[in-house]
């Protein structure tokens, strides 16, 4: 005999509100966000005006029935751009210390 669950029945349609912080990593706290959803799921977040996301896997966050600030780190844009612009002045740097001919081959 098979038996069909209606499962709708049993599901929890309610929408929750969730709190967002979002901090630099020496823990500074620059904006909030309030979130809305069905409970478990995920939404995606923007990072605020200015700041980026170390990874973009941090712009999602997971609904709980409680309601829960969840704290989320995120980078200064200029400063990550800056950080970028140094580590390739960085590479360039050690670039030059291989030894090359005059025609820019390496020397072995």
């Amino acid at each position: 005999m098979l038996i069909k669950i209606n499962t709708e029945d049993n599901m929890d349609h309610q929408n929750y509100q969730n709190t967002v912080v979002f901090v630099t990593p020496n823990g500074k706290t620059v904006a909030t966000k309030e979130v809305t959803g069905a409970e478990c799921s995920k939404v995606e977040v923007s990072a605020p005006v200015g700041y980026e996301y170390l990874e973009r896997v941090f712009g999602f966050v997971t609904i709980s029935k409680e309601h829960l600030y969840q704290k989320v780190m995120v980078l200064d844009s200029h400063r990550s751009q800056h950080d970028k612009f140094n580590k390739i002045e960085t590479d360039r740097e050690n670039v030059s210390d291989i030894n090359t001919d005059e025609q820019g081959e390496a020397i072995l």
